[in-house]
């Protein structure tokens, strides 16, 4: 399910070029968690995030990438 415009990013660590497979620092929070039925907190719930560049961003809000082909 892609859900989209419900997460808010609270902290996040300085822009780097990303060498390892895990980043530490960075917290999300959902702010659908009533509107898809989640009421306890998300303490086993597997979120994933997928970084991207500003590009494939403007492809996807464009419509011309799908988030299946990336």
């Amino acid at each position: 399910m892609l859900i989209q415009q419900v997460f808010v990013i609270s902290q996040q660590p300085e822009p780097l070029l990303k060498t390892q497979r895990f980043m530490n620092g960075l917290e999300l929070h959902l702010l659908a968690a009533e509107n898809l039925g989640i009421q306890n907190p998300l303490g086993n719930v597997t979120v994933s995030v997928e970084i991207i560049t500003e590009e494939d961003a403007r492809q996807l809000t464009s419509g011309i990438l799908h988030p299946n082909n990336m």
